[in-house]
């Protein structure tokens, strides 16, 4: 039972550092304005391969229903906030209500995958 934990463990903390290079590979893919700013946009590009490299360490720990609806979850939340609050784009009262409903699910899928 430890040993499951431990593998749990370092699965999530590989999948935090995933979401971690795809938020910033989306934040600099932004401000490449369209790859005009090539040198930005090459980073980002880096930035989503190490994301990839760890998302597929930690589909070894988690289980890919987890795993992916965690990280997609989490990527769509932080576009949002990074849209509304760095970009100052109009985010209405819906995508903010459909923001909760991936909260939910992403929720429904973890807990039913523990039992």
């Amino acid at each position: 039972m430890f040993i499951k934990w431990e593998e749990e463990k370092v699965g999530y903390a590989l999948l935090s550092l995933a979401i971690g290079f795809e938020i910033l590979g989306t934040n600099l893919l932004k401000l490449s304005v369209g790859f005009t700013r090539v040198g930005i946009g090459i980073t980002s590009l880096a930035c989503y391969g190490v994301s990839f490299y760890l998302m597929a360490l930690s589909y070894q720990k988690l289980p890919l229903s987890v795993a992916e609806s965690i990280w997609a979850a989490l990527g769509i939340i932080a576009a949002t906030l990074l849209g509304q609050f760095v970009y100052h784009e109009r985010v209405v009262l819906a995508q903010w209500l459909g923001v909760c409903l991936i909260i939910v699910g992403v929720l429904l899928v973890s807990f039913n995958n523990s039992n």
